[in-house]
């Protein structure tokens, strides 16, 4: 872990790897290894140590980020959003953009207007005038399928 934090990750995965073996159900150690395995792009080898991590209880932001953009970006969409609502409590409005835009992609479009809304509402308190303008865009484009969606 000292390794990762001096910037030689790559040093640390033998280190972290050799550390599984000993101790397999070690949250942090999960963790960190899935952590720097997906800084390397190795983001199939990362999941499963990130997943495991979580379920164990290494409660960390990054981790999160990091698991669920790596399942968003496989496709697993559903699976990402409760890692993106971790992290969209934080009231970061490009994760909330983005946690917008998977509830949009899986047809949860109420979650998506009302994740789109939290996320203008912090750009706007932030003055940053092109997330305003994305958000607003978001927010139209959900509307309009909201709106054509066929009524109950």
């Amino acid at each position: 872990i000292a390794l990762a934090r001096a910037g030689r990750a790559e040093a640390a995965v033998p280190y972290l790897v050799k550390a599984l073996a000993a101790d397999p159900n070690a949250p942090e150690l999960h963790g960190n290894l899935g952590l720097i395995l997906a800084r390397q792009g190795h983001v199939d080898e990362a999941i499963p140590h990130l997943e495991k991590a979580l379920a164990g209880g290494f409660e960390s932001t990054e981790a999160h980020l990091t698991l669920g953009r790596a399942l968003a970006g496989k496709g697993r969409f559903e699976e990402s959003i409760p890692h993106f609502e971790a992290v969209a409590k934080t009231g970061d409005p490009l994760v909330l953009g983005a946690l917008s835009s998977i509830y949009a992609r899986v047809g949860r479009l109420a979650d998506a207007l009302r994740t789109a809304r939290q996320g203008l509402a912090v750009a706007t308190q932030r003055n940053d005038r092109d997330l305003i303008e994305a958000f607003n865009s978001s927010i139209s484009l959900y509307e309009k399928a909201a709106s054509e969606l066929p009524k109950k």
